[in-house]
């Protein structure tokens, strides 16, 4: 999803949300490793991003893939659920979050929980904007 008008994309890799999509316990170590099914999804957004900027300028697989030689590109990878996640493992997901970017671009990791609730919060926002320019506009909102 994105646009060529302002050269924004966002790459979405969904993998499963299982009890063991994000971490594996491991006999021995105090905390779970990341999943192989968490480093294949990450691993997945960084072959795009190594395809992406092989193909820069000129490129006409990117122009021909996103209307313009020049993307600006968000990475996103969705896995797990919260519910799955202790304190230590969100707080390592956040963390992992906050220091991890792919080529310089913009990249975040969700589990599904995350993304409803983004989805929801938007809906939400957009309903309130659309009954405040009805309310301007002197007219009931739609109720649909």
């Amino acid at each position: 999803m994105g646009s060529s008008t302002s050269r924004q994309f966002t790459l979405v890799e969904l993998e499963d949300a299982r009890e063991n999509s994000l971490f594996e316990a491991v006999k021995g170590r105090d905390f779970p490793r990341w999943s192989s099914r968490f480093e294949r999804g990450f691993s997945q957004l960084v072959d795009w991003a190594w395809r992406i900027d092989h193909e820069r300028q000129p490129s006409a697989t990117l122009e021909a893939a996103f209307g313009t030689s020049d993307p600006r590109i968000h990475y996103l990878l969705v896995i797990g659920r919260n519910h799955w996640l202790g304190a230590a493992g969100r707080a390592r997901l956040v963390w992992r979050h906050l220091h991890n970017g792919i080529s310089g671009q913009r990249t975040t990791l969700w589990t599904y929980d995350d993304l409803y609730s983004f989805i929801s919060d938007r809906l939400t926002a957009t309903e309130q904007d659309a009954s405040a320019l009805a309310r301007l506009a002197g007219r009931p909102a739609d109720r649909r």
